[in-house]
């Protein structure tokens, strides 16, 4: 993914980058037609009017075929001078097609409809480089001749770039076979013809063209709910282009068995209200919880997907199975998720956006430069890939006529993404930006895939690796070299170490978490907590997790993630981590500490056997507890140390005098003065599968506090190991006690 949280800048698509790469990609032999245009400015005081096109003709398919150089002479050259008092952009042209491409905002004049361009609300114009034509040899997929449409759909999207470097290295996987697509699978022009202008009889052919060879038979407009199907998607709200309908209709299940279309297709769409109504419902407060409500136990939090074979995005529904076994709809693993890093380009650029037909102009959608998504999706279908999750196109983006939902969205989507990439039946990684070819640098880099933070929740075993340049394979790949001379393998090795624990599960052990943590300390976010939501989904055993609000503090986020923890994780955080925390609760470490100064070493080998932990206002309950009853107190040592030290003297009726170093932690200052021992059970030793094993293995050294009128809480100091103790800490006076630590 995804670091599709990294930032929101306007979307802005300059004119000049949107007079498409098209242009940039014809030959000398290459014709094109357009209509003929002069472009006139109005006056610059008007702020109604923008500027005019003036036709040639009314009808656009009539304008003569244009030269490569007539075509600069006419339209780009004059285009390089043009000044306007406010933007436009070019969005799509409707020349030679059949239908329109309505832009997502911005008002149009009669007059720009009318050649068969639309423009919408976007950058100053800027003047056209003339090296910027002449580079389409450089460009991705550039095969000698003018493609249809380019990876922004079929947008009109011939945008000047920069140029990618000379060494840029081909992908072969982002062309499309020589003998073209099958059927089944559409092109941009098709995808994006409008269902209105065809008629029901032209989009059953097309239907029937795309889905004989999976079905086996043809489709008749006499089928029993086949034009009542139709007329409820030609004619929906959604005004549907082919590929969209296409989308929703082309899974086998629909028209394999033997009942109404129609009433299946309303069918999958109850199933559709019963997955958002638990959905909803599951979001209280400041959670989320992941399971329970009817949602199923293959259930994904996907909220859209990318249908390859359609070129369009729909609702993750239409992903479903049928299962004749069970008669009943099935999600399970019905896509892949596609892992990236945003490029530098992507994030900070407002360039590297556009508008495409793909996910129905929702939002513009970011690329690195000189990569279109039609080169991704070759790549994907060479892949063999159908339905996958791919963020720009699948989690809601900055700008767009939706934006105001997109903070709604995000509060669950963001969270749950992990899961997503957990749920998906192949993982496919793109290590130097979406679409783009591996390259033996930049490892190290802030963008690189090994260093975002979002890409750690995306990790899965046996993850397809993408952007292979020519004559690379993904086995060689891992011993590339960088310019430092150490192979690819060896900055991989720690998230292979990663992915191989959690084939089967998600992390729970300490040990895995400060693994985890390391990894976290040297990736890059954009906003700190993302740090924390990306932990979150590695975490085993939540039931639920905490919304996503980007503004929310660091420590409260980490507050919140730690609120949805098993008890057990608690109870080692509690024992196992001998350093206290730094903010306002010591029973555990801050998050800041985590992430700068406590490690692996700060925490005790052995693990503690107190399952009955719980959390209260954030401080934690701990029964069972071995609480010491003789008298304990503490000498701080201040002599030359590299870090503060301390003695633990304990004597009762049965140990005469017990004596202990501790180690506190950097900067801690603490008086001279009586302290408690309490143990993490009362019990020694219990029988395990037939073996005793010891479960009294950890000692708090801890000071009472007031938490309230008459409460009394402890506030941990240190923790021992007891085996590093003596013996005689066994034979020590003790009462159960329940503590509340703070």
């Amino acid at each position: 993914m995804l670091d599709s949280l990294d930032v929101c800048q306007p979307s802005v698509t300059p004119l000049e980058e949107n007079v498409s790469r098209e242009c940039g990609t014809m030959n000398a032999e290459d014709t094109i037609r357009l209509p003929r245009q002069l472009l006139e400015i109005s006056d610059a005081n008007s702020s109604k009017e923008l500027a005019h096109f003036h036709a040639a003709g009314t009808n656009p398919d009539s304008a003569p075929e244009l030269e490569p150089s007539e075509l600069q002479a006419h339209i780009i050259a004059p285009l390089s001078t043009l000044t306007v008092p406010t933007s436009v952009m070019i969005l799509d042209s409707s020349a030679g097609r059949r239908g329109s491409v309505t832009p997502p905002e911005g008002n149009v004049s009669r007059e720009c409809r009318a050649t068969g361009v639309e423009i919408a609300a976007g950058t100053p114009v800027q003047p056209l480089d003339r090296a910027d034509v002449d580079s389409h040899e450089q460009l991705p997929g550039f095969r000698g001749e003018v493609e249809p449409s380019t990876g922004h759909g079929s947008q009109l999207d011939c945008a000047p770039q920069p140029a990618p470097p000379a060494t840029r290295t081909r992908v072969p996987l982002q062309d499309s076979p020589a003998e073209g697509w099958p059927l089944h699978i559409l092109s941009p022009d098709d995808a994006s013809l409008k269902c209105k202008d065809l008629g029901f009889e032209d989009i059953l052919g097309r239907l029937n063209e795309a889905l004989a060879q999976r079905l086996g038979r043809e489709i008749f407009m006499t089928d029993s709910g086949v034009r009542q199907l139709l007329e409820r998607l030609v004619y929906g709200e959604e005004d549907l282009d082919f590929g969209g309908l296409y989308a929703r209709v082309r899974n086998p299940w629909l028209w394999e068995r033997d009942n109404n279309v129609d009433e299946q297709y309303s069918e999958l769409l109850k199933l559709a209200e019963n997955f958002d109504n638990p959905r909803k419902h599951n979001e209280t407060n400041a959670f989320i919880s992941l399971y329970g409500n009817g949602l199923q136990p293959w259930h994904s939090w996907a909220r859209r997907l990318w249908d390859l074979h359609a070129h369009r995005v729909v609702p993750y529904h239409f992903a479903f199975s049928w299962g004749n076994i069970d008669q009943a709809f099935d999600g399970q693993q019905c896509y892949s998720a596609v892992s990236h890093s945003w490029t530098s380009t992507m994030a900070d650029s407002p360039r590297s956006r556009a508008y495409t037909p793909v996910n129905a102009y929702e939002w513009p959608v970011p690329l690195p430069t000189g990569v279109t998504l039609e080169a991704v999706r070759n790549e994907l279908l060479n892949l063999r890939q159908e339905y996958v999750w791919l963020d720009i196109v699948c989690l809601r983006q900055c700008g767009g006529p939706g934006e105001a939902l997109r903070a709604a969205e995000w509060a669950v989507d963001v969270p749950t993404i992990g899961s997503i990439y957990q749920r998906a039946n192949r993982v496919i990684r793109y290590y130097n930006g979406l679409g783009v070819a591996f390259e033996c640098q930049g490892w190290t880099g802030d963008r690189h895939w090994l260093h975002r933070v979002w890409t750690i929740q995306e990790i899965q075993v046996n993850s397809i690796t993408a952007g292979l340049p020519e004559g690379l394979t993904a086995e060689d790949l891992l011993e590339e070299k960088n310019e430092d001379g150490k192979p690819f393998k060896d900055y991989l090795d720690p998230i292979l170490e990663l992915e191989k624990k959690m084939e089967y599960s998600r992390l729970g052990d300490l040990e895995d978490f400060f693994q985890v943590f390391k990894e976290l300390q040297g990736r890059t976010a954009t906003n700190p907590i993302d740090k924390i939501a990306a932990f979150g989904s590695l975490v085993y055993g939540l039931g639920q997790i905490p919304l996503y609000a980007p503004d929310t503090n660091l420590e409260r986020a980490w507050d919140l993630l730690l609120q949805c923890m098993h008890a057990s994780i608690l109870a080692n955080f509690l024992w196992r981590i001998c350093v206290p925390g730094n903010a306002t609760y010591k029973w555990r470490p801050s998050w800041t500490q985590l992430m700068n100064e406590v490690t692996e070493n700060s925490c005790l080998p052995d693990k503690p056997f107190a399952p009955r932990t719980a959390l209260k206002d954030n401080f934690i309950i701990s029964k069972w507890c071995r609480f010491l009853k003789g008298n304990a107190w503490l000498t701080c040592d201040h002599t030359g140390h590299s870090q503060p030290m301390a003695k633990v003297h304990y004597s009762d009726t049965v140990i005469t005098m017990l004596k202990f170093s501790i180690t506190l932690g950097p900067g801690k200052v603490l008086e001279d003065g009586a302290v408690h021992l309490v143990g993490n059970n009362i019990q020694n030793e219990r029988n395990t599968k037939g073996k005793m094993v010891p479960v009294f293995v950890c000692l708090m050294v801890c000071k009472e506090v007031e938490i309230s009128q008459g409460e009394i809480g402890y506030e941990k100091i240190t923790v021992v190991p007891v085996k590093a103790l003596d013996p005689s800490i066994f034979q020590a006076e003790f009462e159960e006690r329940e503590l509340t630590f703070v």
